[in-house]
């Protein structure tokens, strides 16, 4: 348990060694260890919204149908945008 250092220099008067192989090593190791440190490097996940959420979001935008009923064949290009994407009518 008690071992004496390494890095301590053998004279009194020479200056202290660092060990750089050493250090790479511990280095390398405690980067995938998971530490978090003080900057978290991956953002914490957004908060999942509850049911009751996303269901009055739901309600709240029109209906498609209707959305964009007086556009005729122009209303395929918001039609499509929202079948892809989180868009601004439900289906």
């Amino acid at each position: 348990m008690f071992k004496p250092r390494t890095d301590v220099p053998a004279e009194p008067g020479a200056a202290p060694r660092i060990d750089l192989e050493g250090a790479k090593k511990r280095a390398i190791a405690r980067e995938g260890a998971g530490s978090h440190g003080l900057i978290p490097v991956v953002p914490p996940p957004p908060e999942r919204a509850s049911k009751e959420a996303r269901a009055l979001e739901k309600a709240i935008k029109p209906d498609c149908r209707d959305a964009y009923a007086g556009m005729g064949l122009l209303a395929a290009v918001p039609l499509l945008a929202s079948a892809i994407g989180d868009g601004g009518c439900r289906w």
